[in-house]
């Protein structure tokens, strides 16, 4: 037996243990049900055919619809003190990074306040070093440690006495150690990230990551767009975000307008058309289409071609796979739904992406080019009417 007959009569197997379900659940129109099932059962076989236990499949499953909600990931960027690329710093670096640039502002500040003339200008920016140096001592009193080397240096500091601020060589030599610090925690946290890279293929979750290097390319999300309007302080209209739910936020409040038009009953507006130019529009016999035949569904699924999966979760590579048995379930649904049922839930949902016309205007949101990714299933269906 061949491997791809292998893969077929684990499917056929699943699939045939539920032949008293798939014309009663047709009989009833519940596709919901019957693209479930069927889903499930191709799932299954899949899984008796990679050797993995069900208990190790964390993902959400075919003939489900596959949305998740974005979070922002931190992402690497360009640290001065280090002159390299560095990943998100973990909570303890982070704060010792932050303590460092702290303790450099108030010895800069100190040294500039302590030096500065008596003049009434020079009055003016004393009182603002002041200040800064102020506000520097409290957010470092605030996240400093008791246990921390030099505790004992960093109490005795009095944000209204500058007299109490050590001096500068004393400050540089504690921040010094603090940045120090910094970089041995990133370089040991980067170490530790390149050890969990390497062995992802030697994992439980492996099937998980192989199985999405095998499926088709997804389209790359929106990353990021231009303010249309003040959104609070630090945002301002024009600036960029690039944050999922802020530019979820601002598609809709650009394009609803266009998308939901200015009629406020369609429906009525559209019998109120053909009415007026009932005489201008053509009209002939209902084009009657046959059946889809399991032998010509088949060859369009198997053509070559790795176009995008669709939220229902089936990828064109995984209906290329599929039994002949396989085909045969899936275009009973699909003359079912043509003589009146409903399409199953999974695949009425639409995956919206954008495509930028203008590489010059790409943080434009009405400069993009709206593109609906439909169910796999429902595009092969339709190319073969």
């Amino acid at each position: 037996m061949t491997t791809l007959n292998k893969l077929h009569h684990l499917i056929d197997y699943h699939l045939h243990q539920n032949d008293h379900r798939w014309r009663q659940l047709l009989s009833i129109n519940d596709t919901n049900k019957y693209f479930k099932v069927f889903s499930q059962c191709v799932e299954k076989a899949a899984l008796e055919f990679g050797g993995i236990e069900s208990g190790q499949a964390k993902y959400k499953g075919r003939g489900t619809i596959n949305i998740k909600t974005q979070t922002e990931e931190p992402r690497a960027r360009y640290e001065p003190e280090f002159d390299q690329m560095i990943t998100p710093l973990s909570q303890e670096a982070s704060r010792l990074l932050k303590q460092h640039r702290r303790l450099i502002a108030i010895r800069n500040n100190h040294k500039s306040a302590t030096s500065a003339s008596t003049c009434p200008s020079s009055e003016h920016k004393k009182h603002t070093y002041r200040k800064q140096i102020a506000d520097n001592i409290k957010l470092v009193k605030h996240i400093w440690k008791k246990h921390d080397k030099h505790n004992e240096v960093i109490e005795s500091i009095d944000p209204a006495n500058l007299d109490t601020i050590p001096n500068y060589f004393t400050i540089t030599r504690i921040a010094e150690e603090l940045l120090h610090r910094c970089q041995a925690m990133t370089r040991q946290d980067t170490k530790t990230q390149n050890k969990h890279s390497n062995i992802k293929y030697q994992t439980k979750g492996a099937h998980k990551i192989i199985s999405r290097a095998l499926r088709a390319k997804q389209p790359a999300p929106m990353s990021s767009l231009a303010r249309q309007k003040d959104s609070g302080e630090g945002k301002p209209k024009g600036s960029i975000t690039t944050n999922p739910l802020e530019i979820d936020e601002i598609l809709h409040e650009v394009w609803d307008p266009i998308t939901h038009g200015n009629c406020s009953d369609p429906e009525l507006a559209a019998t109120s058309f053909t009415t007026k130019y009932r005489k201008h529009i053509y009209k002939a016999r209902e084009f009657l289409v046959n059946d889809i035949t399991v032998e010509d569904f088949k060859e369009q699924c198997r053509i070559d071609t790795d176009s995008a999966l669709g939220l229902d979760g089936w990828a064109a590579s995984d209906l290329q796979l599929l039994s002949n048995y396989g085909y045969q379930i899936l275009v009973d649904m699909l003359n079912a739904i043509e003589h009146g049922a409903d399409w199953p839930t999974a695949m009425r949902v639409t995956r919206a992406v954008f495509l930028s016309k203008d590489s010059e205007d790409t943080q434009n949101p009405l400069a993009q080019r709206i593109l609906k990714i439909t169910s796999g299933i429902y595009r092969n269906g339709a190319l073969y009417e």
